[in-house]
């Protein structure tokens, strides 16, 4: 394996997601690496019966206290951790996003994101996706 520098794990605030943080801190702890999380913001959100579209501006407001949270969590186990500590915020599909970042990074670190079995089926595993496509290591945490 190459020398890992830079780890970037994506959270949605599930548990899947919040073990897959505890453990992408401890990897990059171990080889002294920096960790980059990242939150991807959907504009959509998609159940297994419809798509309910609802404005960005309405979307933000919704989610802003609950990923502010999620990232403040990150960040706090981060510094109890000494690992140093980033942050991104991107819109658009959790999987393809992923994907386009994992050039600048040397291993990703997720989990099997927190989709329903139906929206698995209907959309696929956003896991699959990014472990098919993405340029540089994968640790899938279960």
């Amino acid at each position: 394996m190459e020398t890992v520098k830079k780890v970037l794990i994506p959270v949605d605030g599930s548990d899947r997601s919040k073990k897959a943080l505890k453990e992408g801190i401890s990897l990059a702890r171990l080889v002294s690496a920096k960790v980059t999380v990242m939150y991807v913001s959907e504009k959509t959100l998609i159940s297994p019966l419809s798509v309910i579209s609802i404005p960005d501006e309405k979307l933000r407001e919704l989610l802003d206290e609950s990923v502010k949270n999620l990232l403040n969590h990150a960040k706090k186990e981060c510094r109890n951790h000494t690992v140093s500590y980033k942050e991104i915020i991107v819109e658009g599909q959790p999987a393809q996003c992923i994907i386009d970042a994992s050039n600048d990074y040397d291993m990703i670190v997720l989990s099997p994101l927190g989709h329903s079995m139906m929206t698995d089926l209907l959309m696929g595993s956003v896991a699959e996706k990014v472990i098919r496509h993405a340029k540089c290591s994968i640790v899938v945490v279960r």
